[in-house]
C-alpha cells in the first residue's frame, strides 16, 4: 500500500546512506557476500566471533598453555618440570586480567586461581615491586568468559560459580580456534618475545644462541 503525499518519508541525504553503510561490519558483509566459512576464514585473525565487544570485561578470554621453559631447583638444579600458565585475557582492552601458573594439568583448580586473580585488584604488585613504574589497574566481575571445551571447562563447580557470580560461560565451537584468538596470539608473543630469549628455554634455536653467549 503506497502512502499518500502527507505521509510520504522525506529522502535521506547522502550523507545519511555512507554513514549507515559505514557502520555495517565488515565482517558481517563478507558473511553475506561470501558465507559464513569463508567470511570466518577472513578474519580468524582478528578473532571474528560474530559479536562486538565494546567495553572492557565484557568478554575475557581463558586458556591455557605450556611455556617454553624448563625450571630448575636451587639446589643441585635438578629438573623441576614444565610450568603450565593459565591465562585470563580481556578482548576489548588485550590486557591481562588475572593467570595462574603451576606444574600441575589444567585443571578446574588452576582455572578457578586464575579467574580469581582476575577479578581481585592488583595493588599488590608495586607494594611489592617497587621499581615497578606503571600500575596494573585490571579486575572486576566479567560479563562472559570464553573457554574451549576442556573437561577442566565442563566442571559443575565452575558452573556453579559462574552462576553465582552472574558469569556467562561461552564455549568456543569445535575446530575454530580462532575464536578466542587473542589469547592465543598472547600465548605465541609470550613465549616468542620473552621465554625464547631466556636461559632455560626448551626452544631449540634460542638454546643454542644461549649456549653460545655462556661459551664465549
Amino acid at each position: 500500500m503506497k502512502r499518500s503525499d502527507n505521509e510520504k518519508l522525506s529522502k535521506p541525504e547522502r550523507k545519511f546512506v555512507k554513514n549507515i553503510i559505514a557502520g555495517i561490519d565488515a565482517y558481517e558483509v563478507d558473511r553475506a557476500r561470501l558465507g559464513k566459512s569463508v567470511a570466518n576464514r577472513k578474519y580468524r585473525e582478528a578473532n571474528r566471533s560474530g559479536e562486538r565487544v565494546e567495553n572492557p570485561l565484557d568478554r575475557i578470554e581463558i586458556d591455557h598453555t605450556p611455556l617454553d621453559l624448563i625450571i630448575v631447583s636451587d639446589n643441585g638444579y635438578l629438573p623441576i618440570g614444565r610450568p603450565t600458565l593459565t591465562l585470563a585475557l580481556d578482548r576489548c582492552t588485550r590486557c591481562v586480567c588475572g593467570y595462574h601458573i603451576g606444574y600441575d594439568p589444567p585443571s578446574y583448580i588452576s582455572v578457578m586461581h586464575c579467574l580469581a586473580h582476575a577479578v581481585s585488584p592488583k595493588e599488590y604488585v608495586k607494594k611489592k615491586y617497587p621499581e615497578i613504574v606503571n600500575s596494573w589497574p585490571c579486575w572486576g566481575l566479567m560479563q562472559k568468559i570464553v573457554v574451549d571445551n576442556g573437561a577442566e571447562f565442563h566442571s559443575a563447580d565452575l558452573e556453579e560459580a559462574a552462576l553465582t557470580l552472574l558469569i556467562d560461560i561461552q564455549y568456543c565451537p569445535v575446530r575454530q580456534p580462532w575464536f578466542k584468538g587473542a589469547v592465543e596470539r598472547m600465548f605465541r608473543t609470550l613465549n616468542t618475545g620473552l621465554i625464547h630469549q631466556i636461559p632455560g628455554t626448551t626452544d631449540r634455536k634460542s638454546t643454542r644462541l644461549n649456549s653460545s653467549h655462556v661459551s664465549q
